[in-house]
């Protein structure tokens, strides 16, 4: 069978929650309820700049909802005061085709769940699925701040054809072209952006975790803001502690992740 690949993306309300291991959790324990034969490439934390947001998000630039919402929340420059702030984690889920089921659709309507769970008309129905686990679950709201965008802890792309055009902005094609990747996505992304692929999108800074699994978590942490604080990303809702903690539970489910191949690290 062959490998389809889309973007997940944890997004900052994830971080400012400290809930990216139960993120994974939740979406390995979905992946293995469905029976969806998958490994996830690379795990990498990156900012969101303008230009990148425009890129993941290209059909949705210029409705009001991106532009004055979601955009910003994204990029941590909103004007509200209480909306989070931090950066986004994003890995390359690989999957084997299944010829008998649309594997985009199963993700996101059975194990992800609706853009906003508040909404849902049928509970029962959805459960089982991140976003009701980790928002109305937990007697939280997608819409903490009225002036904010929808905090709905993940992004996954909505078909396969978009997921080429969404990876090369999060990754970048030269580390899709190196060893940690398949050639293929690579060829994929390619196809989408031509030449344009090989320049990285300017003032994008990108933290590969999976390399550093085992690392003094404290260290790490502090590398980690210093490289962003150095690019000019200072975030209010995600700082050193918070990051030491984010590499101490990630250290915890290594020998988990290793032993399924979770994370394809070489």
């Amino acid at each position: 069978a062959s490998t389809k690949r889309i973007l997940i993306m944890f997004k900052p309300d994830t971080l400012s929650y400290e809930a990216v291991p139960e993120a994974i959790k939740l979406l390995k324990d979905g992946l293995d309820r469905e029976n969806i034969k998958f490994r996830f490439s690379g795990l990498i934390m990156l900012n969101a700049t303008s230009g990148l947001a425009d890129m993941v998000y290209a059909e949705h630039v210029g409705k009001g909802w991106y532009d004055a919402l979601l955009k910003p929340f994204l990029t941590s420059k909103h004007p509200s005061p209480n909306t989070f702030q931090a950066p986004l984690i994003a890995t390359m889920l690989e999957m084997k085709d299944d010829p008998k089921r649309d594997l985009v659709n199963v993700i996101r309507d059975k194990i992800i769940g609706p853009t906003d769970v508040e909404e849902s008309t049928d509970i029962d129905a959805i459960k089982d699925t991140i976003r009701y686990k980790m928002i109305l679950g937990k007697g939280l709201s997608t819409w903490p701040d009225p002036e904010g965008a929808n905090n709905n802890r993940i992004h996954c792309s909505a078909k396969l054809q978009d997921a080429s055009g969404e990876l090369y902005p999060i990754f970048g094609v030269k580390r899709l072209l190196n060893s940690m990747y398949t050639p293929d996505a690579a060829k994929d992304i390619l196809s989408i952006w031509g030449k344009q692929a090989y320049a990285d999108v300017p003032g994008v800074i990108r933290i590969p975790l999976h390399e550093y699994l085992g690392s003094d978590p404290r260290v790490l942490s502090t590398n980690i803001m210093k490289a962003f604080s150095d690019n000019g990303c200072v975030y209010k809702d995600f700082d050193a502690l918070k990051a030491e903690r984010l590499i101490r539970s990630l250290n915890d489910m290594q020998s988990t992740i290793q032993d399924n191949g979770f994370f394809l690290t070489k």
